[in-house]
């Protein structure tokens, strides 16, 4: 019985291993996220972009009417702002500390009745998150992103990764 066990464990966590070595994304401090896969990794700043850009595809976005807002934090590379320009969405650049996020969450108070929500936020320390809770939320993250390579990689027969 107990070889049966050890057995599956061992298999269960070579299976995990090999999905890392696929697709990963490492928790490095308390509800932050780092993307990494086979060949590559995603910094912080590529990775709010992406998410961004491909917001129509995550469901807690589709099912809101679509991305508003996106807001990142100073010390965070400009990649977001291109998203912005290119999709027509409201771009807020906020101090460091996911604390000032909340102010654009909160927008339909403190603006005078416009809704800048939903909105993704990011900074340069792999902290992602929504209007949904107001900390950052890395299991929300890796969903989004399984939501993003699940769209396009829909006949699971073909790889997406190389």
């Amino acid at each position: 019985m107990l070889s049966s066990i050890c057995r599956f464990k061992v298999s269960s966590l070579l299976l995990i291993i090999h999905c890392l070595l696929i697709f990963g994304c490492c928790k490095s401090q308390p509800y932050t996220l780092s993307t990494v896969g086979r060949n590559f990794f995603v910094t912080p700043s590529d990775s709010l972009a992406i998410l961004a850009a491909h917001a129509n595809i995550i469901p807690f976005f589709a099912q809101q009417g679509g991305l508003k807002s996106v807001a990142r934090s100073m010390p965070t590379s400009g990649a977001v702002d291109l998203v912005a320009a290119r999709l027509n969405l409201n771009l807020f650049e906020t101090p460091t500390g996911w604390k000032f996020f909340g102010n654009v969450m909160d927008s339909k108070t403190l603006f005078g009745g416009a809704n800048f929500n939903p909105v993704i936020c990011g900074e340069e320390s792999f902290g992602t998150g929504s209007n949904h809770v107001r900390e950052k939320d890395g299991m929300w993250a890796v969903l989004a992103w399984l939501s993003i390579l699940a769209h396009y990689n829909a006949d699971p027969s073909v790889s997406i990764f190389y």
